[in-house]
């Protein structure tokens, strides 16, 4: 009987750790995101989903994209997306326009457990006079619609600066979802707009930030400017000394020294 028992023991233990590492190899990508479009490729039996962490707002938005098989609903391994988010409006009158926003187009090479990462700042909630919608490009040669809907930020996430010459910018904070008292990551993605189509990520400005607490009137010491780390995008330091509404002041400036807007500033409360 002991030997038995000895010789099942033997028997479960390869099964458990098989069971775990098939596990740690397939877990569900989707787990605590949202899924916020879809759209079927119907001759290419795919369909095309984009999931997020939370639910669209105004400013940046970081994005996954997946392609599944549309009979077996099993991932398309080999799968690779361009995306361009494009908001069209109806003006008075009834004519319509259309312009594009700011993204960070889809990742091949970052892909993990099927999903791509791609982002976009989307610069105008969607409202009964104008929709998003993201056009998505699979495997070079398919092509997708999938409508998206874009909510007003409660938190300040966006802002609109321009230079004497009209040359206009694109500001966006990354959504912070657990600001707390102490040091905060404090990460901005700018943009230049050269076309009502058309943006490109700025690398070589300087951010000087000054948090201030307008009710209390009073700053805080310790926060580390953000500085250029890549693609657009400064991260730093915001140091928050107690709860409640902070208007964090920024100073931004071009690789010439000419400063970019006036009065530029973030709104957060926590």
């Amino acid at each position: 009987m002991k030997n038995l028992t000895k010789y099942l023991v033997i028997a479960i233990i390869p099964f458990l750790f098989t069971s775990c590492e098939k596990s740690e190899e397939s877990p569900n990508p989707t787990i605590n995101k949202i899924k916020v479009g879809e759209a079927m490729i119907t001759d290419a039996n795919t369909k095309l989903q984009i999931w997020a962490d939370a639910d669209l707002n105004t400013g940046y938005n970081k994005l996954y994209l997946i392609a599944l098989d549309a009979t077996t609903n099993e991932p398309k391994s080999d799968a690779t997306f361009a995306i361009k988010p494009m908001m069209t409006m109806t003006m008075t009158g009834g004519m319509t326009m259309t312009h594009s926003s700011p993204f960070e187009q889809a990742d091949a090479a970052a892909k993990k457990n099927n999903l791509t990462p791609a982002a976009a700042v989307f610069t105008m909630p969607t409202s009964d006079s104008g929709f998003w919608k993201m056009e998505v490009t699979l495997n070079n040669n398919k092509k997708a619609i999938i409508p998206i809907k874009v909510e007003e930020s409660k938190q300040s996430r966006l802002i609109m600066a321009s230079t004497a010459d009209k040359t206009n910018y694109i500001v966006a904070l990354l959504p912070n979802p657990a600001y707390k008292i102490g040091a905060n990551d404090f990460e901005l993605q700018i943009s230049r707009k050269i076309d009502a189509n058309t943006y490109t990520p700025v690398n070589d400005f300087t951010v000087e930030m000054t948090p201030e607490m307008p009710d209390m009137g009073h700053g805080s010491p310790n926060n580390v400017n953000p500085t250029f780390v890549a693609n657009g995008h400064y991260k730093g330091k915001v140091n928050f000394t107690m709860s409640g509404y902070w208007k964090v002041n920024l100073k931004i400036k071009d690789a010439s020294g000419t400063t970019i807007g006036e009065d530029t500033f973030f709104k957060i409360t926590f």
